[in-house]
């Protein structure tokens, strides 16, 4: 992929702060009235059929249902098995019934294979970055019905009864025949995976996440993009809709400024309101976590205390995971705490979800020696840029208690390390080379024991001498080849 014309230095908005919160602000003002209703707005949803009865949208769901029915018949999804006798508030858009196979009781250990991939949120961030830098073109796509497409083996047929449940939604292979049938879809239109749910041909980017599709390409190659839409629309009933939100997070572009922006401001709304932590009139945290570490609760919480506490850091991970690298240590440090938490950590959870709540607009463009009061193992955390913005981060506990500064800034070099390995080798399989990564570490003595030949750690621990020594032999391999790995103290 080669970019078009950049524009220039002064026509990006990071040179003016306020002008470049001003951009997104807009941006996603304008998309305002496409906040979705989340469920607990609705009214009460009916779980079983027997609900229908007395639900004030009862006739508009059996009609749903109805309707589900044909496309189950339309499509021979069964055959008959005969059997022998034995002794006021929002209303939702739109009404959908889903009719599921009981794939709970079903034999797990039966021999078949149920794991299907899906899109890795650090992979979706990275193809957001490529298209806002080359400008490509998103379109965003729905299979309705997807599972009813793929075949189920003749080896392993399922018997069910009816009308409850079919080789549908809730088999446990179900998404992997779906994931294979896909895969052969887009492989006979010439557009093959590298990484698990990203396809490619080397002009057109496809990710597949069940049966959301988004398809990415150079403006050149639309006819080429047309032809696939083509392609899939003779097998499937696809349906093309405005990339606005993708895995549940707001996506806004700024094509003039090559930005994307992606913001779960709606999920972070809707789960302040859920844990009342939406009054901003209280003080506002400016930081997502306090600065005093928490130490092991010495009490014991009660069940509800404890369901209560595993919610709120149960979004926080997800949050931290999809769109907000600035809360993962919090988010890191709180997960420790899921068995039995005190009310201090409940607390700094409502923090952190305060601090959210507050920042829910905000656009965001190395290794703590033995800071773990438990366990003295070493925090770690890294940050990998692509095109200015952050598109893999982590941050949580070494494995293994060390016993100086220098031994844990030499596991977390070697951790990044491996991980923009993986970064390197996405953006390789989708024929996108950008020459060497950067590693920047701000241990200067670690920076000698990796580039310097005469240079070996001191240390009784094995595991860091061989991580050491893992490093001193990539960096080698680098400079032999020119390749990837280029390590600098910033």
């Amino acid at each position: 992929m080669q970019p078009d014309k950049q524009p220039s230095a002064d026509q990006h908005p990071e040179g003016n702060l306020e002008i470049f919160h001003s951009v997104f602000l807009a941006a996603v003002s304008k998309t305002a009235r496409d906040h979705r209703f989340h469920r607990d707005d609705l009214v009460r949803l009916p779980k079983r059929y027997q609900d229908l009865e007395n639900h004030p949208m009862g006739p508009d769901f059996k009609e749903a249902i109805r309707k589900e029915l044909h496309d189950l018949l339309r499509r021979g999804t069964w055959r008959l098995v005969k059997r022998e006798k034995a002794q006021g508030p929002p209303l939702p858009l739109k009404c959908k019934a889903r009719i599921c196979v009981r794939g709970d009781l079903q034999d797990e250990d039966d021999g078949r294979e149920t794991y299907a991939a899906t899109l890795a949120a650090k992979t979706f961030r990275i193809v957001m970055a490529i298209a806002a830098r080359f400008d490509l073109d998103v379109r965003q796509f729905d299979v309705s019905n997807a599972f009813l497409y793929s075949d189920i083996k003749k080896d392993h047929p399922v018997y069910v009864r009816l009308p409850q449940g079919f080789a549908l939604y809730g088999l446990r292979e179900s998404p992997l025949l779906w994931y294979n049938e896909i895969s052969q879809a887009l492989k006979e239109a010439g557009i093959d995976h590298e990484e698990p749910c990203v396809f490619t041909n080397g002009k057109i980017l496809a990710l597949v996440y069940v049966d959301d599709i988004l398809i990415l390409n150079p403006r050149q190659e639309k006819k080429a993009v047309n032809d696939l839409v083509q392609h899939l629309q003779s097998k499937y009933d696809l349906r093309e809709e405005e990339f606005k939100w993708y895995l549940g997070i707001r996506a806004v572009r700024d094509r003039p400024n090559r930005k994307v922006y992606l913001c779960q401001d709606a999920y972070i709304e809707k789960i302040a309101r859920k844990f009342k932590l939406s009054d901003l009139k209280l003080r506002v945290p400016s930081i997502p976590i306090a600065t005093i570490p928490l130490v092991k609760y010495n009490g014991q919480a009660t069940k509800e205390e404890i369901k209560a506490y595993q919610e709120r850091v149960g979004s926080l991970m997800y949050i931290a995971v999809m769109t907000r690298p600035d809360i993962a240590r919090a988010a890191a440090q709180l997960a420790r705490f899921l068995t039995n938490p005190s009310p201090e950590h409940l607390e700094a959870a409502n923090q952190c979800i305060r601090y959210l709540y507050s920042t829910r607009f905000l656009a965001i463009v190395d290794a703590s020696f033995g800071d773990d009061v438990e366990t003295r193992r070493s925090s770690q955390r890294y940050v990998m840029m692509l095109f200015n913005g952050p598109v893999i981060w982590k941050a949580g506990l070494q494995d293994t208690v060390t016993t100086s500064t220098t031994e844990a800034e030499i596991l977390s070099l070697e951790r990044t390390t491996k991980e923009s390995y993986a970064l390197d080798r996405l953006l390789r399989d989708i024929s996108l080379d950008l020459g060497p990564l950067k590693i920047y570490c701000d241990n200067l003595q670690s920076i000698r024991l990796v580039v310097e030949e005469n240079q070996r750690i001191t240390t009784k621990l094995r595991h860091v001498d061989i991580q050491n020594m893992w490093l001193k032999q990539e960096f080698k391999k680098d400079i032999k080849r020119e390749a990837n790995l280029e390590v600098g103290c910033r």
